[in-house]
């Protein structure tokens, strides 16, 4: 097996918004194929998030970072990460000053280190932001809830949410202690 391409992790920009929306369509469809209807997933649209994620990028507080690396044989998004303050504002989830609110490796970069570098950056910008915990939602179907358990995160609870009228369980992951999450990540500040 060959060595994995250089991954670079930097700060993501309005220019960016194409790629990261290309790598979000494709995890989708890749990551909750069997957990999300097969109709959401066909009405995701790169063009619509594309749009979205020039919004999100721009918008002050938010804290985005892409993956680049490889991709086809050109440079290109493989990643990203974007996060900020809690939006939940019901207890228990309300407790925590920071929210991890999307994380998506493209399938051909997952389980080489990407994610956890992805999940770095992010938590070195919320503690510089004056965060010292974070939370996490995700599918509780969803496989990729191992990768938050690996990284300390406990299981908080719970809720439903709706895609296209069709409900979803999603389950919350918690850090109280970004310090001790920072530490856990190891390496240098991306």
């Amino acid at each position: 097996m060959s060595a994995p391409d250089p991954i670079r992790i930097r700060s993501a920009a309005v220019e960016d918004a194409a790629g990261i929306a290309r790598v979000q369509v494709a995890t989708w469809r890749t990551a909750f194929r069997g957990i999300v209807a097969d109709r959401a997933l066909a009405r995701l649209d790169v063009e619509r998030r594309t749009e979205r994620w020039r919004e999100i990028v721009a918008r002050e507080g938010d804290l985005a970072f892409i993956a680049e690396g490889d991709r086809g044989g050109s440079p290109g998004v493989v990643g990203f990460i974007d996060g900020g303050a809690n939006r939940d504002t019901e207890p228990p989830f309300d407790a925590f000053g920071g929210e991890l609110y999307a994380i998506y490796v493209l399938q051909s970069h997952q389980r080489g280190g990407t994610g956890t570098r992805l999940v770095r950056a992010l938590v070195d910008a919320l503690l510089r932001a004056g965060h010292g915990s974070m939370l996490v939602w995700t599918f509780e179907a969803s496989p990729f809830r191992a990768f938050y358990e690996g990284l300390g995160g406990r299981r908080v609870g719970t809720k439903e949410i709706e895609i296209d009228e069709v409900p979803y369980v999603v389950v919350a992951y918690g850090w109280d202690d970004l310090g001790a999450l920072r530490l856990r990540l190891g390496g240098d500040e991306s």
